[in-house]
C-alpha cells in the first residue's frame, strides 16, 4: 500500500483489469482470451468485457485470431508520462548510455519520488548486467546502495530519518553498514567527496559507485554504476571520472529545463 493512503478494499473489476494488462505484457507475442481467462481464473465472458474496454482505451490491441491480444500503443502515453515525471529526458537517457559504454558497467539514474529514492532508468547489457532486483522502480535499502548513500547524504537530517523510518537499518549483506552513527559518518564523507562507493553492501560480488545530480542547486538524483568489486578497484579512477562527468552534465540538463520553464 502506498504511503499516505489509508488501507481500504480494492475494486475487483479494476484489479482484474490491471492484472490482465500484466498478463498480456508478459506474453512474448500476443495471448488469446481463453489463455487470459485461465490465468486470471475468471470466466470468458468477463474476460471479453475487460478486453473490449481496454482495447477501446488503446491500452490493448487485437492481433490476428491466433495471436489474440497485445499491449496497445496507448501504453506509450503512460510510459512517456512516467519518464517525464521521473525527469528521464532524452538527454539523461543518452548520458546513462554513455556511462554504461565508457565504464563497461551497468548504469542507472535514480531520483527522489514521493519521499523515496527510486531507480528511474537503467542501461545494462548481457556483458554488464545490473543484477536483480535493481531495476526501474526499485527503492529498498538505500543505506546499502551507492546511489542511495549519495542521495541520503544530501537530505535534511529529519527527512533522512523519516525515509529510514527511525528504526534499525536492515542488514542486507554481512558488509552492510547498519549502525546509525557509522552511516552518518559515511554520509558526511560522501558529502565531502561528492562520490559514494560501496563494496558488497547490497549484494555479494557487486560494487557500486555514484555521484549526485543537482537541479537548481539541490541534489535531486544520482548517476551510478554497478560492477564486480575487482573491476571497480582496478579501474576506480577511470570509472569515477566517467560518473562524475555524467552527473555534472545531467545536472546542467535538468537546471536548463528549469530555466526554460521560467522563460516559457
Amino acid at each position: 500500500m502506498a504511503a499516505g493512503f489509508p488501507t481500504r478494499k480494492t475494486i475487483a473489476s479494476v484489479d482484474r483489469a490491471a492484472r490482465l494488462l500484466f498478463v498480456v505484457a508478459a506474453a512474448p507475442d500476443g495471448i488469446t482470451a481463453k489463455a487470459i481467462a485461465r490465468r486470471l481464473e475468471v470466466n470468458l465472458s468477463t474476460t471479453y468485457h475487460l478486453l473490449h474496454t481496454l482495447t477501446q482505451r488503446g491500452l490493448l490491441v487485437r492481433l490476428s485470431q491466433s495471436r489474440g491480444y497485445g499491449i496497445g500503443y496507448g501504453a506509450m502515453d503512460l510510459h512517456n508520462a512516467l519518464t517525464r515525471q521521473l525527469s528521464v529526458t532524452p538527454e539523461i537517457v543518452d548520458l546513462v548510455r554513455k556511462v554504461h559504454d565508457q565504464s563497461q558497467a551497468a548504469a542507472c539514474f535514480a531520483v527522489f519520488r514521493d519521499g523515496r529514492i527510486v531507480i528511474a532508468h537503467v542501461v545494462d547489457s548481457l556483458a554488464h548486467p545490473l543484477p536483480e532486483p535493481l531495476d526501474v522502480g526499485f527503492s529498498d535499502a538505500p543505506h546499502s546502495t551507492a546511489f542511495g548513500k549519495v542521495m541520503l547524504a544530501h537530505m535534511l537530517e529529519r527527512d533522512r530519518a523519516a525515509l529510514l523510518n527511525n528504526r534499525r537499518l536492515a542488514r542486507v549483506t554481512v558488509r552492510t553498514v547498519c549502525d546509525r552513527s557509522a552511516l552518518e559518518a559515511q554520509l558526511a564523507a560522501v558529502r565531502a567527496d561528492g562520490i559514494a562507493v560501496e563494496f558488497e553492501e547490497f549484494q555479494p560480488d557487486l560494487a557500486c559507485l555514484a555521484a549526485p545530480v543537482r537541479r537548481s542547486g539541490g541534489v535531486v538524483g544520482a548517476i551510478a554504476i554497478g560492477t564486480r568489486p575487482g573491476a571497480l578497484r582496478r579501474r576506480r579512477a577511470e570509472i569515477e571520472h566517467v560518473v562524475r562527468r555524467a552527473a555534472a552534465q545531467a545536472s546542467l540538463v535538468l537546471t536548463n529545463l528549469d530555466e526554460l520553464g521560467r522563460l516559457a
